[in-house]
């Protein structure tokens, strides 16, 4: 039992580090694309998943299924259009992870149609972690999105 939770986890902890990463790495590229420079200088605008991960909330992930990333740092008053540049920037990363889940699944489909019924295990394991990597950036677009909606504004 416990090798089957150990494969779980390597089952889904490159959706996790995808999702995240991607995730963190649009609010600061769309940040930056806006006028703010804190998450360059920050060292925040890579694909580098050490830079996006906070170890306690990446723990919490693995242990309780909820978790955390380290959040991308702007400044508003350097942004060209602070009103419409905040919005932008939150929607950056649960927009990210629909377009990455969206890119997976047709990765996914195009995989499965030409492989065939006569897959080797490594093709299954790799539909598995892709599945799961599709399910999670859903789920951290449903939930980020959430987050980003701002009760007063409704």
């Amino acid at each position: 039992m416990e090798n089957l939770a150990i494969t779980r986890i390597l089952e889904f902890l490159p959706g996790i580090v995808i999702g995240l990463t991607v995730h963190e790495f649009s609010h600061a590229y769309v940040a930056k694309r806006c006028g703010d420079m804190t998450s360059q200088q920050q060292g925040r605008l890579t694909l580098n998943p050490f830079k996006h991960i906070d170890a306690l909330g990446f723990i919490m992930l693995l242990v309780a299924g909820f978790g955390w990333a380290k959040p991308v740092e702007f400044n508003e008053s350097n942004l060209k259009n602070p009103k419409k540049d905040v919005i932008k920037i939150a929607i950056a990363g649960p927009v990210s992870n629909a377009l990455t889940a969206i890119l997976l699944s047709a990765l996914y489909a195009v995989t499965y149609f030409y492989s065939g019924e006569n897959y080797s295990n490594g093709m299954q394991i790799l539909f598995i972690v892709m599945r799961y990597a599709i399910y999670i950036n859903w789920g951290l677009f449903v939930f980020n999105l959430i987050g980003e909606i701002n009760i007063e504004s409704i």
